[in-house]
């Protein structure tokens, strides 16, 4: 093993001293690294559908209050649904601190995701009102603002949002060993 962090899930659990940090886990075949390859991916998928809108619709700005609405709306319910889900019920001990840490993991990778998505529906918001009403560049563009605020703040995996999530789950006085399964290289699943 290369590092302390690459260490297998063990008795003892890891905490944020394990991560790299964000540039140095991408690529590196670990759960947190492509945790945090595929968030991302999603942020700068925004940008590209913008791109690929302003090259269908031109630098056409149609400030239409219905337009705008239905990303601004959606965009609001999106991101205040990502702050209030997922909920993270507290960890049940596996047998082993590798089973739990697959389980904590995974609730991990399905929170995010969750979050990463809701995050997405201003943009794809945006994009459905740009063609619905006048074609227009304005309502994707705004939509993409709301994305691209919402994702760092409430989605990407960071180091604090991984804490945070570690001691909701550990609640109840039971180790998660969340770290211990996000930085270690196991199997494929």
């Amino acid at each position: 093993m290369d590092t302390h962090a690459a260490q297998p899930p063990s008795g003892v659990p890891l905490g944020p001293e394990a991560d790299p940090g964000f540039l140095r886990e991408l690529g590196n075949g670990r759960p947190l690294g492509t945790l945090r390859g595929i968030s991302l991916s999603m942020l700068f998928s925004v940008l590209f559908l913008v791109a690929v809108l302003g090259a269908v619709h031109g630098p056409v700005f149609d400030w239409s209050p219905a337009g705008l609405a239905v990303p601004a709306v959606a965009g609001l319910l999106a991101v205040t649904a990502a702050v209030w889900l997922p909920r993270v019920a507290p960890i049940e001990p596996a047998r082993t601190p590798q089973g739990t840490a697959r389980k904590a993991v995974a609730r991990f990778e399905s929170a995010t995701m969750v979050r990463l998505a809701l995050c997405q529906v201003a943009t794809l918001f945006g994009m459905i009102s740009s063609f619905a009403f006048e074609p227009s560049l304005a309502p994707v563009l705004l939509g993409a603002a709301i994305s691209l605020v919402a994702m760092p703040l409430l989605a990407l995996p960071t180091r604090a949002r991984i804490e945070e999530f570690r001691v909701r789950l550990e609640r109840n006085g039971d180790h998660s060993y969340l770290w211990n399964g996000l930085v270690h290289k196991g199997r494929k699943r």
